[in-house]
């Protein structure tokens, strides 16, 4: 199910449609989530210090770590290749967003930006 969400960087905020996944496992495939849509944030509920999500045979995303309050806190890319890609993480709210050109991440976050 989409919901807009308010997503802050830096003091700014932008409003975006995302969907919701919640998991309790301390590995993750992404390709077995069946993601919806463009942007997802992964809610991670196991008590474990770290998750490792496998993006292996995946598209192409920018990670976006998130506190409670949805503050952008860090990021990464998951850019595949031949061999895959995966990521080891403390954070528990993760924001995905599909990267279909090389401007999807840019637009999302000079949205953020410009409204400083």
């Amino acid at each position: 199910m989409n919901k807009i969400k308010k997503i802050t960087y830096n003091s700014s905020s932008i409003h975006i449609e995302l969907n919701e996944v919640h998991s309790n496992k301390n590995n993750i495939r992404i390709e077995d989530l069946n993601l919806l849509g463009n942007n997802t944030v992964l809610r991670i509920e196991h008590s474990g210090l770290t998750t490792m999500i496998d993006f292996t045979q995946t598209k192409d995303y920018q990670v976006l770590y998130l506190n409670k309050n949805l503050e952008i806190v860090g990021g990464s890319y998951a850019i595949n290749n031949d061999f895959g890609f995966i990521l080891q993480t403390q954070e528990k709210i993760i924001l995905l967003v599909e990267m279909q050109d090389e401007n999807t991440t840019r637009i999302l976050l000079k949205g953020l930006i410009s409204n400083n």
